[in-house]
């Protein structure tokens, strides 16, 4: 066992790339059909996938990361956070998604 090792820097990089593999197989399932369904079906299959994802990693904060980056694909991906915002009572809601919106829908 080398340094890194003792340490946990390979633990680290290896984390990150099972949170990543994770989410990006999460997306590839789950995207196509949580686009067609309305915000209260997302919320209850957000809630399934969630208490799954949950399950699989008991007492640990990987399963918190992998579930917040997945709901952050799917929200940069159907740009309705950015719709939302457009209608927030707040200025800086607003500009924030005229941004955004202006950024990634020409």
């Amino acid at each position: 066992m080398g340094p890194s090792r003792a340490k946990g820097g390979d633990r680290v990089g290896g984390d990150r790339l099972h949170i990543a593999e994770t989410v990006a197989a999460l997306a590839s399932f789950w995207l196509p059909s949580l686009e067609r369904m309305t915000w209260r079906q997302r919320l209850d299959l957000l809630e399934v996938i969630d208490a799954e994802l949950a399950g699989g990693h008991p007492g640990d904060k990987t399963y918190e990361e992998i579930s917040r980056k997945f709901v952050l694909r799917l929200l940069e991906r159907t740009g309705e956070q950015a719709l939302i915002y457009l209608n927030s009572s707040l200025e800086s809601h607003r500009a924030a998604a005229e941004t955004w919106l202006s950024e990634h829908h020409g």
